[in-house]
């Protein structure tokens, strides 16, 4: 799990990350580790986890009526069949003196407890609860671990890594734990406050933060690009359109994939060719012919053919070369992204650089970010 082991770097601990095939395996991970750390988040299939765990440190499994009590108004609020009580037996079940995370939203059941001066947590393989876990239970732990009063974060779009950090570093003092973590253009940065800071030092310095990142930041909370795209355009009821060429569809499926998007995601187009772009899109052939398939007015024109549908309010298009190849006199990575409304139609020109998918992938969440920008501008 990449999004539990990097939030736990950024407490300045470190983590181990290891995934295990089967029970014996599991058990011999298991008991290698028991002597090795302080803190064990165990994610995946919670029966098993609980009962490799219960035979190497010899706790008993017991039934816990909380966890059964949980699950049950769960299925209840969710319109889902109760379990029958076979079910239940099975994963409503805890090492002995564990306690049940009761307050969390999926089938299978969360806890936590220690041994051996050693802090467990059984956490299933839902992004979503481990989040909610992270941010209820487990920060507290590793604040009280890292002796930190807090962590802060916020999330960066279009900045490197080594400038983000560069910059923090020329502008606060080198007591700061700081990290950033960056993926296609896309960074957190982390900020960890040692514990006899007071609040409102925190909350200076991360003004300061944004202050020094205002163009670039879109979240002070660990949101991806989609994530806060949907979260935006659900807030102001409105929906979105997408045109997209050298991304494939990627634009699509990554909006696509937040919980909720259907409220406001309208449809994907992957118009490859000239030929579907003119056909789906209405682009003139003739701006094809004279400007190149790849251009700021293609961009456009695309984006202009998404929103004739009345029912989008916005539009997002890519038009690019991903690579290996492109036309002669235009270099790999060359990318136009256009985002707009019924009433302006903004383009980007962007050179990315990497592989066929890394281009890919840095095309689709500069597209995301041009539009999450400009509505988060309208917003302010």
């Amino acid at each position: 799990m990449e999004w539990l082991k990097r939030n736990v770097e950024t407490y300045g601990l470190e983590c181990k990350l290891q995934i295990v095939d089967g029970d014996k395996s599991f058990s011999k991970t298991l008991s290698d580790e028991m002597q090795n750390c302080k803190l064990q988040i165990l994610v995946g299939d919670t029966v098993l986890n609980k009962t490799a765990f219960s035979k190497v440190s010899k706790l008993p499994l017991v039934y816990d009526k909380r966890s059964e009590t949980a699950l049950k108004n769960y299925c209840h609020r969710s319109g889902l069949d109760q379990p029958q009580q076979f079910v239940l037996d099975k994963i409503c079940v805890s090492p002995e003196h564990f306690l049940s995370l009761s307050d969390c939203n999926f089938l299978e059941c969360s806890c936590f407890g220690d041994f051996k001066n050693v802090r467990y947590f059984f956490i299933p393989d839902v992004l979503d609860e481990v989040k909610h876990v992270f941010s209820m239970y487990l920060h507290k732990v590793l604040c009280d671990m890292a002796k930190l009063s807090c962590v802060e974060k916020v999330k960066i779009f279009g900045l490197s890594n080594q400038y983000v950090l560069k910059t923090f570093d020329e502008h606060f003092q080198s007591g700061l734990v700081r990290t950033c973590l960056t993926d296609a253009g896309d960074s957190l940065l982390s900020v960890a406050f040692p514990q006899n800071v007071s609040s409102a030092f925190v909350r200076s310095t991360m003004n300061k933060v944004e202050e020094l990142f205002k163009d670039n930041i879109y979240s002070k909370s660990d949101l991806s690009l989609a994530e806060c795209l949907v979260n935006r355009l659900t807030q102001m009821h409105k929906t979105v359109g997408v045109a997209e060429s050298l991304t494939g569809g990627l634009i699509s499926d990554t909006i696509v994939s937040v919980a909720g998007a259907s409220k406001v995601f309208f449809e994907g187009l992957v118009t490859y060719s000239p030929e579907s772009k003119t056909s789906l899109l209405d682009v003139n052939p003739v701006v094809i012919d004279n400007r190149g398939v790849v251009s700021k007015e293609v961009a456009q024109s695309m984006v202009k053919g998404v929103l004739k549908d009345q029912r989008i309010d916005f539009a997002i298009s890519a038009t690019g070369y991903a690579g290996p190849t492109a036309e002669i006199g235009k270099p790999v990575g060359l990318c136009y992204i256009s985002v707009g409304d019924k009433l302006s139609c903004h383009t980007y020109q962007f050179n990315f650089s990497g592989s066929r998918e890394s281009i890919r992938q840095q095309a689709t969440n500069s597209a995301i970010f041009m539009l999450l920008k400009n509505l988060l501008t309208a917003q302010a």
